[in-house]
């Protein structure tokens, strides 16, 4: 009697399993799903416009990783770095750029190590081949963010040291301030004081790099606001004890003036300097990058 309720069960489930049809959907597990999606990254090769390419390529692995997993994101990301080195040259200076970041980051977090090291030096290679000098300090503060996390902070520090030098090829005085206040910012948050206050220091002006320490220091400060601008000729021919007024990146500084009845300083608003290089600001949701 065993035997025949056996045989009838092995029969209901041969019958079950033959009555699956080639046209049923596509049954969906994780490792099916992650599998279809790196199919996806590696069908997307033949995509003729690098930008969309790698741009696609970027999203099928962020997704892999957020929903299937390290393993398959990392498999994808492999397609999105041989984009980049294979037609990296059609792309412009900031969707390279943002391209190297971006599998910096992704990588990173699905724990490949070796992959995330290599985006990032190379986004740091591609920075020092840029022929505009004073272009390559746009890109400096996200490339160094992602050097602090994968590579460690003396790679970074060496970078914005270098960023430093390059700012002297920016034009406008208010601009070049920015920038070199922006790297500073980033020395000190990476604990490196001396290197932060030798960027400032390249502006070669004692009283702008003191207002700049003091905004950064205390921007509650009860040193007083000034209501205008910074005038190179009144500062130089002024006598002492005649208020002086600085310009720091582009924003109005401090006076020394003992004035109790001066407001007090606003806070200062920290600017971003530069372009943005990250993964969820340039390539995330987009069909191609984001200027």
């Amino acid at each position: 009697m065993k035997l025949v309720a056996c045989a009838v069960t092995l029969l209901v489930f041969s019958s079950c399993v033959a009555s699956k049809r080639l046209t049923d959907p596509v049954h969906h597990s994780s490792r099916r799903s992650s599998q279809l999606m790196v199919l996806a990254a590696g069908e997307a090769k033949a995509i003729p416009d690098a930008d969309v390419r790698l741009t696609r390529q970027l999203n099928i692995a962020n997704e892999i990783l957020l929903r299937y997993g390290k393993e398959g994101a990392s498999e994808a990301l492999l397609d999105a770095t041989e984009t980049l080195n294979s037609v990296g040259q059609r792309l412009d200076g900031h969707a390279l750029l943002s391209g190297w970041v971006s599998v910096a980051q992704i990588a990173r977090r699905a724990d490949a190590q070796p992959l995330a090291t290599d985006a990032v030096t190379r986004a740091m290679r591609e920075i020092e081949r840029m022929p505009n000098v004073a272009e390559r300090c746009d890109y400096v503060i996200d490339v160094a963010e992602e050097a602090s996390h994968t590579l460690g902070a003396p790679q970074a520090v060496a970078l914005l040291m270098k960023s430093g030098d390059w700012a002297q090829a920016i034009g406008s005085t208010s601009d070049r301030r920015e920038a070199r206040l922006a790297f500073a910012s980033a020395l000190f948050n990476l604990e490196d004081y001396d290197a932060g206050a030798a960027i400032l220091r390249k502006e070669q002006d004692a009283l702008w790099s003191s207002d700049a320490l003091i905004q950064l220091a205390s921007p509650g400060t009860m040193l007083a606001s000034s209501n205008r601008r910074f005038d190179e000729s009144a500062r130089v021919n002024a006598p002492p004890p005649v208020e002086a007024v600085v310009e720091v990146a582009g924003r109005r500084g401090f006076s020394f003036s003992s004035d109790e009845s001066s407001a007090p300083a606003q806070p200062v608003q920290q600017h971003r300097y530069g372009k943005k290089l990250g993964f969820e600001s340039v390539f995330q949701g987009r069909s191609s990058s984001a200027k």
